[in-house]
């Protein structure tokens, strides 16, 4: 949702921790009053909160961009949201996607990475877009040369599941082949320092039931 908010570039990334609270409660509200989230508070006030930080519910009250007499509750409410947002670590905070666009082999290892997770998804009985969503893919697509530690694909569950296996797919260290005898493809990652191959089959586990 704090995607699509405009004005969001000029905000640093507790600024953007706290537009993503922001439009949470937004949407939240607009379901509970049934009205357009628009109704509820336009992207120009969240987006000010977001990089003013006020210290009160009455400084959100002050901002320019709030509609008069907001009433008690919502700023109070708005407060929270900045309060979550700020305690959210740095190393944590969202960012904006500035991967560029694909070249000809960005765009083939997309494909590649595609058949990887598909490949993972039958060993693991989890939908691939569950298990790696698809923007999380081109970006490490587009940042191939020095993948982003903090891209999703290596955070949590996910990097044992898909991100070990779509690293040394980057790194070179991914075989891949098609077993006869269980009549299916398997994954490998390789040693380069040996010719050890160890296969997918050996390291397959479930998402944890609190994810």
């Amino acid at each position: 949702m704090w995607q699509r908010v405009g004005g969001k570039h000029h905000l640093d990334g507790t600024g953007l921790a706290i537009l993503r609270e922001l439009t949470i409660w937004r949407d939240l509200e607009a379901k509970r009053r049934d009205k357009p989230r628009r109704n509820i508070l336009k992207d120009e006030p969240l987006v000010e909160i977001a990089k003013r930080k006020p210290r009160s519910a009455g400084g959100i009250g002050d901002l320019r961009a709030m509609p008069p007499n907001s009433g008690e509750r919502i700023l109070n409410e708005l407060y929270q949201c900045v309060q979550r947002g700020l305690a959210v670590p740095r190393s944590k905070c969202p960012r904006i996607d500035s991967t560029p666009a694909l070249d000809e082999q960005g765009s083939a290892l997309l494909e590649l990475f595609a058949a990887v997770v598909k490949v993972r998804s039958m060993e693991t009985d989890l939908p691939p877009s569950l298990l790696a969503p698809s923007e999380d893919l081109r970006q490490l697509a587009g940042t191939r040369t020095n993948p982003d530690p903090r891209n999703p694909l290596f955070q949590g569950w996910r990097e044992e599941l898909i991100g070990t296996w779509l690293r040394a797919c980057v790194e070179g260290r991914l075989a891949v082949s098609w077993d006869a005898k269980r009549g299916q493809i398997r994954l490998h990652l390789t040693d380069r320092k040996s010719t050890r191959l160890n296969s997918s089959h050996s390291s397959v586990s479930r998402m944890p039931s609190s994810a």
